[in-house]
């Protein structure tokens, strides 16, 4: 990883050339981003944070080679289970290296740095369960056997590779934090420094040196990961926000309320828009989850077992990231309700008690009243 100084960007760095996979109401620190990033460096990603959002794009170039890799692997039932086991084998290793630093009395640099590398490793893992390797396989499915089979079998698989997620970063064991934690204590630094720290000033801190505040809040107010040739790179602060501004010059992902259907159908309802103000704020989803009613259209950025409940009662479901092989996709398909995925726009153009249309055959959703006032 590199930092460069450069904010001047060519026509190759504009949202046109790049698909948006997902995006969270959330200011992570800054080591979590960079390990993200760099678990994702074979997508040629764009990631960047900037006022309490994360939004992540992937290149059309990278996702036509997942695509094909993707097929690959869900299309051989060999690869597949080995693929599985693989991401077993990796949970069984790094829970008890965390577990084990977790008792160290000192952690020492080379401690820290395996510990990178095996959160930095989760997402080389996890990164085969999006879209960008799974739609290519959905599609392929349709006339192959053994890619059907495992698909069949894909669901279980990724809700035990997000829950490990819950265990790395937002609660359970919660080893990010609860580790570094430990580190800050132990140099008489604060977390908030300790966390927003690149990799290499982690490594660093052990040599006695201390990034500068300037250095920290820059990280904090803006930052932005891209692949520059074969290396990723990351910006922050004000040259961050200047790349980030370049590079969605032109976007009209704010306005346009289209997407991919995932389960044909028609449905017109009241919207109820199951997002949180804090992203690992489960409580405060749970009782949105629990107030939508028989008729309502869900929209969400992404749904997750726990969204169950609600979507049982749900003329449609609208998700703002996804693909074929998403939670929201699934459940639509066997619940045979009307389902888009991937329209961007929805969870900040839709609003709570919104009176919309949602066709899911031609993947398009429309304001039809809001506050009284008709749309059409």
């Amino acid at each position: 990883m590199t930092k460069i100084r450069r904010t001047k960007i060519d026509a190759s760095y504009h949202h046109s050339k790049y698909r948006r996979a997902f995006e969270f109401h959330m200011h992570p620190p800054f080591l979590i981003m960079q390990l993200f990033a760099q678990g994702y460096a074979n997508t040629e990603p764009l990631f960047f944070c900037k006022n309490d959002w994360v939004t992540c794009y992937f290149s059309q170039k990278s996702i036509s080679i997942t695509s094909k890799d993707g097929i690959k692997l869900y299309s051989d039932k060999n690869k597949f289970e080995k693929f599985v086991t693989q991401f077993e084998n990796y949970r069984i290793r790094s829970t008890r290296f965390f577990d084990k630093l977790l008792t160290t009395k000192k952690l020492s640099k080379t401690q820290l740095i395996s510990f990178m590398r095996l959160m930095r490793e989760y997402w080389i893992h996890f990164q085969k369960t999006e879209f960008i390797y799974l739609d290519a396989a959905f599609d392929y499915a349709k006339t192959d056997t053994a890619t059907k089979q495992n698909l069949e079998k894909f669901g279980a698989f990724k809700y035990a590779a997000r829950e490990y997620a819950n265990d790395l970063w937002y609660c359970g064991p919660k080893y990010f934090e609860n580790i570094l934690q430990r580190l800050a204590k132990q140099l008489g630094i604060s977390y908030d420094v300790v966390s927003n720290c690149s990799c290499e000033q982690i490594a660093q801190l052990f040599d006695g040196k201390r990034p500068t505040t300037v250095n920290i809040l820059d990280k904090k107010a803006s930052q932005v990961f891209f692949k520059k040739k074969d290396t990723l790179v990351y910006l922050t602060g004000d040259k961050s926000k200047r790349f980030i501004a370049k590079f969605l010059a032109g976007s009209k992902d704010q306005t346009e309320l289209v997407g991919t259907p995932a389960c044909q159908g028609v449905a017109k309802g009241r919207v109820r828009l199951l997002i949180t103000e804090e992203f690992d704020d489960f409580s405060a989803l749970l009782k949105k989850i629990y107030l939508v009613q028989k008729g309502d259209i869900i929209v969400a950025e992404t749904t997750t077992p726990e969204f169950t409940p609600a979507l049982s009662k749900a003329a449609a479901i609208v998700t703002a990231q996804g693909g074929m092989m998403s939670h929201a996709a699934i459940v639509s398909r066997e619940m045979k309700i009307p389902c888009i995925v991937g329209v961007h726009a929805a969870t900040h153009v839709l609003h709570d008690g919104d009176f919309i249309e949602v066709d899911a055959t031609k993947g398009r959703v429309t304001i039809i009243e809001r506050n009284g006032k008709k749309y059409l």
